[in-house]
């Protein structure tokens, strides 16, 4: 259906930028925990990194000349999207909101951790597919379809899972996360269709800028999280089980859906699926809490810290052999 074309870097024999995609993010991540208080002044910044992040991800998406064939292609997206889109947003919120009001008595924890399973596909599940021989079509999808819909369900259904009231801006949240997703996307197919030719210089940057953005945001995300901590508050072992929230929402739930799913479906959807169901794009809802709730923004926090970490262990244990089931079908 759709061609990413920053996965040419990848296929074309580039290893320095696979091998070191992550560096940056791991960096950020540190630098933040070293200078919290400095990361404080550029807080300001972290919408911009984010409305960046989306927008690189929507340059990486190329469509057939085909309107005709565009459009069929995209209603097929959606309906193999469907049955994901569902886990997504309903089955998965709904469980793990379940064993974080069980193991959880912090009520912002609770509704920072219920926040974060509301989140789109995290947009670098199809370069994961890639590497790990998923449908890479069904995930790019997955990053589409999840994140149009992000604005629409993430406030609302966070505070009917979460019974939290204090979160009050949903109105001033709900436009925040248009700009941050839905804009930002319409705006990099605007650049793909009037400006060919730096949509084109833009992609060759692509896996760089991405990791360089993340990294910066980490940077802000994990500094002015900790100046929290120092205010408020907050039990050791709550902050553990947050951890082992994370731990299972991402290794755990891959692990056990890859699994059972391979079962029902062919091994490249049920990779793709995994992937979908285990990375979230928490970037969005770390911005979101950072300016609406601040002291539950520590949540997603520590998830895109357990996330780095996550994708770096994807690599490691990807297949030697690199199935391309989807990423070579040029439409």
């Amino acid at each position: 259906m759709f061609r990413l074309e920053f996965l040419a870097l990848f296929e074309s024999g580039e290893p320095k930028v696979e091998r070191f995609f992550f560096v940056p993010i791991i960096t950020g991540i540190v630098l933040g925990v070293l200078f919290p208080f400095q990361s404080i002044s550029l807080v300001r910044y972290s919408s911009l990194l984010l409305f960046l992040l989306m927008y690189f991800n929507g340059l990486s998406v190329t469509y057939p000349k085909d309107k005709s064939l565009a459009f069929a292609n995209f209603v097929k997206s959606i309906n193999s999207s469907l049955w994901t889109l569902f886990l997504l947003f309903v089955f998965f919120p709904v469980c793990n909101a379940a064993i974080a009001h069980l193991l959880l008595t912090d009520q912002d924890l609770i509704f920072g951790f219920i926040f974060s399973t509301l989140a789109p596909v995290a947009i670098v599940v199809p370069f994961f597919a890639q590497v790990r021989g998923g449908d890479v079509d069904k995930s790019l999808s997955d990053v589409v379809l999840s994140t149009l819909l992000c604005p629409l369900i993430l406030v609302g259904f966070a505070q009917l899972l979460s019974g939290n009231t204090a979160f009050a801006e949903s109105r001033s949240s709900f436009s925040y996360l248009l700009a941050i997703t839905i804009i930002p996307i319409l705006l990099s197919w605007g650049t793909q269709v009037f400006t060919r030719n730096l949509a084109t210089a833009i992609r060759r940057h692509l896996p760089w800028l991405n990791s360089i953005c993340l990294a910066l945001l980490l940077f802000i995300l994990c500094g002015s999280s900790l100046t929290k901590l120092s205010v408020v508050t907050v039990k050791p072992g709550e902050l553990l089980k947050v951890v082992a929230l994370f731990l299972w929402l991402d290794l755990g739930t891959y692990l056990v859906l890859r699994k059972l799913s391979q079962t029902f479906i062919a091994p490249e959807k049920a990779e793709s699926l995994a992937l979908s169901l285990s990375l979230r794009n928490l970037a969005i809802p770390a911005g979101t809490l950072l300016f609406f709730h601040s002291r539950a923004a520590l949540v997603p926090a520590i998830g895109l810290c357990i996330h780095a970490f996550f994708f770096q262990w994807l690599l490691w244990t990807k297949p030697s052999a690199q199935p391309t089931v989807s990423a070579k079908r040029n439409t």
